[in-house]
């Protein structure tokens, strides 16, 4: 998810960008300037080693003049890691310091997302359009969202892709769900950030696998076709997205929960999501009652599990309304 203020302080991994952080000998910065196109690696195979914190101001105003233009959903961002065979080592101790998503993925693939430790209230890490290939693994993730596919399909009539995304061995606290996507509506409300719809396309070869919690606040897993953000246009319909949710796999979750929902999947009546299987899932309340609700919306044939209701329609920017 993004702020609704336009200048989004996180780590954004895309094709082109610059970088800026200590070195081992502890020079001030290095830049590497742009290309200018995103046909060109910009930074290719390069060690990028942080050691401390890297913290931005919190002058609004300043950012507003001089923050980078991301080039989707109508987002700006101080940072920009881009490039071919880059590799991010924060040694245990290196930080990024900032209130929204952990780190966002456009445009990108073949990226590893190892022993990271993320705090925050927003996304723990979100794949946005045209992810393909992402590695999340020796995670622990506090108090934000979970790992979030998208938002996606947000603008009419372009055609987004997420493809390949596994993760194991994530241990959440106190976080919303453990992974959730979120995709628009086939009608257009709006504009971006906080308004859009009428994206095709579809997510698929999502795998999720040894996963452990500490209460959850939420669904361990849910899907919404409605995303709704403060200050969008009109309602839209919860159930006419074109974008498809499929071949989506959850092998291992155990742990405790304040939900008793395992899963809340408010799919496509369109398109329906298909080839959802969950297994070897051992959620259960903080009082020690099992969690034992599959709320399914428009899921066609889901594998080794049984659907127990339907879930809640209506819009929302955090999976659930």
């Amino acid at each position: 998810m993004w702020s609704s203020i336009p200048t989004v302080l996180t780590l954004l991994l895309a094709v082109s960008g610059s970088v800026a952080t200590k070195d081992k000998d502890h020079r001030k910065s290095c830049i590497v300037k742009s290309g200018g196109s995103n046909a060109t690696d910009d930074a290719p195979d390069v060690d990028v080693d942080i050691y401390d914190t890297l913290l931005w101001s919190t002058d609004i105003q300043y950012w507003l003049n001089n923050s980078m233009d991301v080039g989707y959903q109508n987002q700006s961002t101080a940072l920009i890691i881009g490039g071919d065979n880059v590799r991010i080592n924060g040694h245990g101790t290196g930080t990024f310091d900032a209130n929204t998503d952990g780190a966002d993925t456009i445009r990108s693939s073949h990226i590893t997302f190892n022993n990271w430790t993320v705090y925050n209230g927003d996304d723990s890490l979100s794949m946005k359009a045209h992810s393909t290939d992402i590695t999340i693994k020796n995670c622990k993730f506090h108090n934000g969202l979970g790992i979030a596919m998208g938002s996606i399909g947000h603008y009419n009539d372009q055609y987004e892709t997420i493809e390949r995304v596994t993760a194991e061995n994530i241990e959440y606290v106190n976080t919303l769900h453990a992974f959730y996507i979120k995709t628009w509506t086939a009608d257009q409300n709006g504009y971006p950030p906080n308004g859009g719809g009428g994206g095709l396309g579809f997510a698929s070869g999502m795998k999720l696998t040894y996963l452990t919690t500490t209460c959850f606040r939420g669904a361990a897993f849910a899907i919404s076709q409605r995303p709704r953000f403060s200050g969008a246009p009109g309602v839209g319909n919860c159930t006419n997205s074109e974008f498809q949710v499929r071949n989506m796999e959850i092998d291992g979750l155990y742990g405790d929960s304040k939900s008793a929902r395992v899963a809340s999947l408010q799919c496509s009546a369109v398109v329906p999501c298909t080839n959802i299987t969950m297994v070897n899932v051992g959620l259960h309340l903080t009082n020690g009652t099992p969690a034992a609700q599959y709320l399914c919306g428009n899921i066609a044939n889901p594998s080794r599990f049984n659907c127990t209701g339907t879930p809640c329609v209506g819009g929302s920017a955090t999976g659930e309304c």
